[in-house]
């Protein structure tokens, strides 16, 4: 698809919404940009073009304006440099065409297309922390994911049951608090399901929790059931970057 001038005023036009953000940009990326890369990667996608100016105090019809970045070219070399930095990003899932400079009356605007990345690859977190640096996109905007979201994110992302269970964790080092507030929520959203009669464990391993190989003879929590309802000191230890430091 050819990004032309028209269709970057287009986008301006139509402003934010969950797929599309704008960011005022100078001569440097604003740091936001990896909570929104985050998000839409994570979620359904999404373009954000870095040279618009968002005034909130105009009305809806003209809240956006293109202001241009003075030194495009430098912008996306940093940008590029920041991406593949895993301090910075943890993945990237991004190709070089993703990110153009399109010049709109006189003023270059930096077109960036963030693809939803494959379940295998996320959750895309940024700056090392697993918890507090991974987002989702909703209308709202950009917002850190739940514990729960978290989970059942690194849970569709193993390759295989194998790489979830954690060896030598049980039932143990389950919050047993934590669960049963889950488990009270539960069973008021679902009302007379059959998972209210089960035991704990039981509970875990539907919810993907607790897991079974047979095959290993192994059993325990996953990664997902130690996000959601691990003890805080087992969390740490196994995710040492899921904390806000």
């Amino acid at each position: 698809m050819k990004i032309t001038a028209e269709y970057i005023k287009e986008l301006v036009n139509h402003g934010e919404h969950s797929s599309v953000e704008m960011k005022k940009c100078k001569k440097s990326v604003p740091d936001s940009v990896w909570e929104t890369y985050s998000a839409f990667a994570n979620t359904r996608g999404g373009v954000i073009l870095l040279g618009v100016y968002e005034n909130k105090e105009k009305p809806l019809a003209e809240r956006f304006e293109i202001t241009g970045v003075m030194d495009s070219n430098k912008v996306v070399t940093d940008f590029f440099n920041q991406l593949y930095n895993p301090q910075k990003v943890n993945r990237s899932v991004l190709v070089d065409s993703d990110v153009r400079i399109v010049n709109v009356d006189g003023m270059d605007v930096i077109y960036i297309n963030v693809p939803e990345a494959d379940y295998r690859q996320k959750p895309i977190y940024i700056n090392q922390k697993l918890e507090q640096g991974t987002y989702k996109r909703g209308h709202e905007g950009d917002r850190q994911v739940t514990k729960e979201e978290l989970a059942l994110l690194l849970r569709d992302s193993s390759d295989n049951t194998d790489s979830q269970i954690i060896e030598h964790y049980g039932m143990e080092d389950i919050d047993a608090e934590t669960l049963e507030k889950y488990r009270r929520s539960f069973n008021i959203l679902n009302p007379g399901h059959t998972y209210e009669e089960l035991n704990d464990r039981d509970f875990l391993i539907q919810m993907g929790g607790y897991d079974i190989n047979r095959q290993k003879g192994i059993e325990g929590i996953t990664m997902a059931g130690l996000l959601m309802f691990g003890k805080g000191i087992h969390i740490h230890k196994n995710f040492p970057n899921a904390s806000s430091g």
